[in-house]
């Protein structure tokens, strides 16, 4: 039995390969020296002028309660608490925080496996914004989701802050379906 492997390709697979090996290399080494890493951009705001919050409606299931099955949206908002707010004040606060943790584009394989968190923002030019945020897995140093439908991440600190902002400016819990935990 011969060890010799017989390439039935043509004879330019291999610079083929030795091209495609280049390349990547050569944009690896691009990035480094842009000071890339691995993290995706942050998400620059292109809101501008009309970015202040008009209605803020804030719905979470505590990271702490299990379910059979992966919870999705839809059942997200039948059982999650629900608070929402138009106060001009509660929302200011709500921008603030939400400026502090910047969201990043994202450029790896992970996503969010089911959401656990959703903001839905109506801004004072009209436009919506939707924010759908999975739970801080053990060990992860971000938390994956979409921003109206595209993939995200973001800093772990942000859902516990948004959470504690509706608990502090006391907003009215208004789903009567809310599966309660005290902490996010």
């Amino acid at each position: 039995m011969s060890t010799k492997i017989g390439n039935s390709a043509s004879p330019t697979a291999p610079r083929i390969v030795f091209h495609g090996i280049v390349s990547a290399t050569v944009f690896a080494v691009g990035m480094a020296a842009a000071g890339v890493s691995g993290a995706a951009p942050a998400l620059k705001d292109t809101a501008g002028a009309n970015d202040e919050i008009v209605l803020s409606k804030l719905v979470y299931v505590s990271d702490s309660i299990l379910f059979r099955v992966r919870l999705t949206e839809p059942t997200l908002l039948q059982v999650g608490c629900t608070h929402v707010t138009e106060n001009k004040e509660k929302n200011k606060k709500l921008r603030d925080i939400l400026d502090k943790f910047a969201l990043h584009g994202e450029a790896t394989n992970d996503a969010m496996v089911e959401p656990r968190y959703a903001l839905y923002l109506t801004r004072k030019g009209g436009t919506h914004e939707t924010r759908l945020l999975d739970r801080l897995y053990t060990g992860a140093d971000s938390i994956h989701g979409l921003l109206n439908g595209n993939p995200i991440s973001a800093a772990p600190g942000l859902l516990k802050e948004v959470v504690q902002w509706a608990l502090d400016e006391e907003l009215p819990q208004i789903n009567d379906q809310c599966i309660n935990s005290k902490s996010p």
